[in-house]
């Protein structure tokens, strides 16, 4: 779907070279991690002070702040491989330290004594260096994800701005292969505790229907893996929420309201909708499965008696109201969905200060 009305404005052999170097990240080789971590701070405070009248530098920026992701990225894998290699050293040492223990005890011990000394100085040489190695490995990591959390953050608050007269779709393909699929299938493991700056990102493309497709079209896999996020272990309850927030914003999509709401003709809210509609559908049962899991997580009995002081029975209300929306997509029944009735039916005999009247009502839209 073609989203910005002016998304030709950068033609096919234009996006293809603007790929390449971001993709290659070549420029930054040149550049210190500290020059690009300025480079970004200033950008950040610039979108901020300026707001929309920032928008004639973004295709400039843009450049730079890709190339910054696409050389951080590189940097991370980098220094993984190293590490890989040094762990992988040090067990290969560990064996050879234990082949040659085996060999003094063959040889005549009055010759291996003289050598102890020289060896035990020079194994102990050996693991100061291998420490300082992977202390600076380790340091250039910790510089390379402070660039990159930083050069995602940037591009967000780009989308944030929601500019009339700026087209992201030239950029989409490059900010997929540099930020997002690197990065896709631990999606869910990186956002366990917090909301990462890339599930940020993510999040941006639910503030107008313009932006819907960025989720579709360029990697099948970004929208269940964010589901998947519902389902990770040890999820944080204010992840889980930021999540069901995005999934609500897609369930409540409604064509004729878009239509006035975000200055969309009739004809783009109804194709919008039709998007929406379609992503739901595919991942019916995915999104069945982890609403189920949720309620297990949030142990409804317990949670819904928290509702009156907040906290986990709030959770447990928007996951209620979310399902019964979702109810309105499944067209046959599920062990899934039989699962989750027989969860939520004890709710209906809770008194209504504990279950709001509301919420009573949207587990009965569901059994119906």
């Amino acid at each position: 779907m073609d989203v910005d009305s002016d998304a030709s404005a950068l033609d096919t052999d234009e996006q293809s070279s603007i790929s390449e170097y971001v993709g290659a990240g070549a420029e930054m080789d040149n550049v210190s991690s500290k020059a690009q971590i300025s480079f970004l701070h200033l950008q950040m405070e610039l979108i901020r002070s300026l707001g929309i009248k920032a928008t004639p530098v973004f295709h400039e920026a843009f450049a730079v702040i890709l190339s910054s992701v696409a050389w951080a990225q590189r940097e991370l894998d980098v220094a993984n491989d190293e590490l890989e290699a040094l762990a992988t050293e040090q067990t290969g040492d560990d064996s050879q330290a234990t082949e040659d223990s085996d060999a003094d005890n063959d040889s005549d011990m009055d010759d291996a004594q003289s050598y102890v000394s020289d060896d035990e100085d020079m194994d102990v040489a050996v693991a100061v260096g291998k420490k300082s190695a992977r202390g600076d490995i380790e340091h250039r990591k910790s510089v390379a994800r402070e660039i990159r959390q930083l050069a995602i953050k940037c591009i967000t608050r780009m989308f944030v701005l929601e500019p009339p007269n700026f087209s992201f779709a030239p950029y989409m393909q490059c900010i997929y292969e540099v930020a997002i699929d690197p990065r896709i299938d631990n999606l869910a493991s990186e956002n366990t505790q917090n909301s990462s700056a890339l599930l940020l990102l993510l999040k941006s493309w639910t503030l107008t229907p313009k932006y819907y497709p960025y989720l579709v079209d360029y990697n099948p896999l970004t929208f269940p893996m964010l589901l998947d996020i519902l389902v990770a272990p040890k999820v944080q309850s204010s992840v889980v929420s930021l999540v069901l927030g995005i999934l609500q914003m897609f369930l409540d999509y409604d064509p004729q309201v878009a239509v006035h709401k975000y200055e969309l003709s009739a004809e783009s809210a109804e194709a919008y909708g039709v998007l929406v509609k379609g992503m739901i559908q595919r991942h019916i049962s995915r999104i069945l499965s982890h609403m189920r899991t949720c309620f297990s997580n949030s142990n409804l009995n317990s949670a819904t008696t928290a509702t009156q002081s907040g906290g986990s029975g709030n959770l447990v209300m928007h996951q209620i109201h979310i399902l019964s929306r979702v109810a309105e997509y499944a067209t046959e029944e599920t062990q899934d969905a039989k699962a989750l009735l027989d969860l939520l039916l004890p709710t209906l005999k809770r008194p209504g200060s504990v279950v709001p009247a509301r919420t009573k009502g949207d587990v009965l839209n569901i059994m119906l």
